[in-house]
């Protein structure tokens, strides 16, 4: 029983302190995670279901989702941003396509690879990109991102390529007689009822490896504004640790701050003074048993004087060793 309670509470250990490796993940640390994101701007997980009772004062971010969406989920997030809410929708590979053409927006992401041999960070693949926020232009880099198609509609892009941007279809590093030249569409923006969205073209400027590299974090924060930040995790495919972190998480929120904490801390009293009990009398169940077993080699030697010293003595050092 009490090796069972031992295993558990080291398993609750293990998943207090050791976190997320997932990509996107606000409490992954490592380079693809989201953890800087989290700490800058406060930002709190939320699942689409959720997102309907969230009211004014609030940004939405969508990053790097892995599965589609569903026409109900758009149309939870439609009402979200008529309402006056802020959302924002950051992909790549083309998974929040179905999110923009269920919400009626007549752009896409194009899903191919904006790659810039001349205003770059590093790389080819992180590109410059250009955005006018509040009548100021920040520079921002991308890391293998993409590019938005929008051929009409009652937005605007407010984010560019440069000139020397061009679209890399097969990836070999090098612009061929097909693939065209900037600039592309990289930030759009489109106002829905009170409310605004905004749709980037590459997830991984709010990755912990990339948000602090040009101006990333100001336009981050540029778009926030003073509004609490929540972010979509379910739209994310999530390794079973992760899943098992989130779920347990949810669960100890849920007993501390409702009125299951009361039981709760009956039970966590009573169950942490049988083990301390129990362990009190391993420990010193334990020296008294070794205490008394000297003292029994000891008297053995006393009544018989004639065997072997050698023997007895190791005899005793055994059981110190073993006390």
């Amino acid at each position: 029983m009490y090796g069972i309670l031992l295993a558990l509470a080291l398993f609750l250990l293990v998943m207090a302190f050791v976190p997320s490796i997932d990509d996107f993940a606000l409490d992954n640390p490592l380079w693809n995670g989201m953890s800087l994101f989290k700490e800058y701007f406060g930002a709190q997980p939320i699942t689409v279901s959720n997102v309907q009772n969230l009211r004014g004062g609030s940004i939405l971010f969508i990053i790097g989702p892995s599965k589609n969406f569903t026409r109900g989920e758009a149309s939870i997030l439609a009402n979200y941003v008529s309402r006056g809410g802020v959302l924002v929708v950051a992909d790549d590979f083309g998974s929040a396509n179905s999110l923009l053409k269920y919400m009626g927006l007549n752009i896409w992401i194009n899903g191919s690879l904006l790659a810039d041999p001349l205003f770059k960070y590093r790389s080819m693949y992180l590109p410059q990109v250009s955005v006018s926020v509040e009548n100021t232009t920040l520079r921002i880099y991308y890391d293998y991102g993409s590019f938005i198609e929008a051929p009409s509609g009652g937005g605007k892009c407010i984010g560019y390529s440069s000139f020397f941007s061009y679209i890399d279809t097969n990836m070999n590093k090098k612009h061929d007689p097909d693939e065209p030249y900037g600039p592309f569409c990289t930030v759009y923006m489109r106002h829905i009822g009170k409310g605004t969205i905004y749709v980037i073209s590459d997830s991984s400027i709010l990755i912990n490896s990339m948000i602090n590299k040009g101006d990333n974090k100001a336009f981050i924060k540029e778009i926030i504004s003073d509004n609490k930040v929540y972010v979509v995790t379910d739209k994310l495919f999530l390794s079973p640790y992760t899943i098992l972190r989130n779920n347990l998480a949810y669960t100890v929120t849920l007993l501390l701050t409702t009125s299951l904490r009361y039981p709760v801390a009956i039970v966590l009293s009573i169950t942490s003074y049988y083990a301390g009990k129990y362990f009190y009398n391993e420990i010193t169940g334990r020296k008294t048993s070794s205490l008394e077993a000297k003292k029994i080699v000891e008297k053995i030697i006393l009544q018989h004087p004639t065997w072997d010293p050698h023997v007895l003595q190791k005899l005793i050092e055994e059981v110190e060793s073993d006390g």
